[in-house]
């Protein structure tokens, strides 16, 4: 089951320390344009579109521990091409496991 955005929004405000905590975290990164703890409750009640340039500091803020790939599973390589490549390096390089063999 692939988590919503709603879900995923939820897990990195844990791991920030809070909705609070984590629109704090925006503030710093996004000073011209401050994050409160009510934006962040109506981007999970509401179920709002997060802009990406959010999205992008919150993988930072919890250390890739939620992905923008998460995040936008369906148009992350228009937003962020540098993640395309990026996956298409990771693929390549994944060691290839042997076929099993019947007995």
């Amino acid at each position: 089951m692939q988590l919503t955005h709603v879900d995923l929004l939820k897990r990195a405000c844990e791991l920030a320390g809070g909705q609070s905590a984590m629109a704090a975290k925006l503030t710093e990164r996004f000073p011209d344009a401050p994050v409160s703890p009510a934006r962040i409750f109506n981007w999970i009640k509401r179920d709002s579109d997060i802009p990406p340039e959010y999205i992008a500091a919150i993988e930072k803020i919890v250390d890739g521990q939620v992905t923008r790939q998460q995040f936008r599973p369906n148009d992350f390589q228009e937003i962020w091409p540098d993640l395309a490549g990026q996956q298409a390096k990771d693929a390549k390089a994944k060691p290839k496991t042997p076929a099993r063999q019947e007995a």
